[in-house]
């Protein structure tokens, strides 16, 4: 078992698979050999998850279908602990990390030996200013300008 299980907890925004795993696949190689990633699913299939996507790319990947959880989220938590290893991720559909961080919280999960320190986390946040950060990390200069015009003619006084 690796030290870093990330567990996937697949739900109904599956078509962001893509976007969320494209930044962990870019991580150093050697932070590749310290993790696995299970994804936790109520679903046979899902057209939108290529575990190939994190397979071709270095990283030890599992499927794992729990239908008798249909989309109880407490349930696939619970089952994604014991499967875990030293180290456990929790990783939801819509929390996207870049791949600095995702390197950064490799290379420190160690402070997690300390008693004094419960989790290791990246600062999150639903709203501005962290639109502003994300499309700044994910979007190439053409996006960014359509986006921020969108943003531009929003009227905040309605």
């Amino acid at each position: 078992m690796k030290l870093i299980t990330i567990n996937y907890l697949a739900n109904n925004r599956t078509q962001y698979f893509s976007t969320i795993f494209n930044q962990l696949i870019k991580i150093k190689p050697e932070n590749k050999e310290k993790i696995s990633v299970n994804i936790l699913s109520s679903r046979e299939e899902e057209p939108d998850i290529d575990i190939n996507l994190l397979t071709d790319n270095g990283i030890e990947a599992n499927y794992i279908y729990q239908s008798h959880l249909g989309r109880h989220y407490m349930g696939k938590v619970e089952k994604a602990v014991e499967m875990s290893g030293k180290y456990y991720v929790s990783l939801d559909e819509d929390i996207f990390i870049n791949t600095h961080v995702w390197d950064f919280m490799i290379e420190n999960c160690s402070v997690l030996d300390d008693d004094d320190v419960a989790w290791l986390s990246p600062l999150l946040s639903s709203g501005i200013p962290s639109i502003d950060w994300f499309v700044k990390q994910f979007f190439d200069e053409e996006k960014k300008d359509i986006l921020f015009n969108l943003f531009k003619q929003v009227d905040l006084n309605t």
